[in-house]
């Protein structure tokens, strides 16, 4: 059995536009990480996602599908603040172990309160 070190992490992108393209290509470089999946529902993003990171990435109209399809060590929602709730609810509960939010989970408090 692999040790933790040596895992690669399984990585899926909510938002395949520019900003979520480039952090793609930030995993895609590291030798720990494997970008298996994309969610847009932009559908020219998300086939612009597909030629850039290959035919084995699953591309999905929306995240739900991919949470419900993929095993994803790693989930980052690069989405409009308005939106990102449910994505972050939803990637911690469909199991990932990471999710990288790199704007406020909400922009306010009291839309995180109602889903606790």
């Amino acid at each position: 059995m692999a040790s933790e070190r040596d895992r690669t992490y399984r990585v899926g992108i909510i938002g395949t536009g520019l900003k979520g393209t480039q952090h793609a290509q930030a995993f895609a470089e590291h030798p720990a990480a494997e970008v298996v999946a994309g969610a847009d529902t932009d559908a020219a993003n998300l086939a612009l996602f597909g030629e850039r990171f290959g035919r084995t990435v699953g591309l999905y109209p929306d995240y739900e599908e991919m949470l419900a399809h993929e095993e994803l060590d790693i989930v980052c929602p690069i989405l409009p603040t308005g939106v990102n709730p449910d994505a972050v609810v939803a990637a911690a509960e469909a199991g990932a172990r990471g999710v990288l939010c790199e704007k406020p989970i909400a922009a306010r408090a009291q839309a995180m309160d109602a889903r606790t």
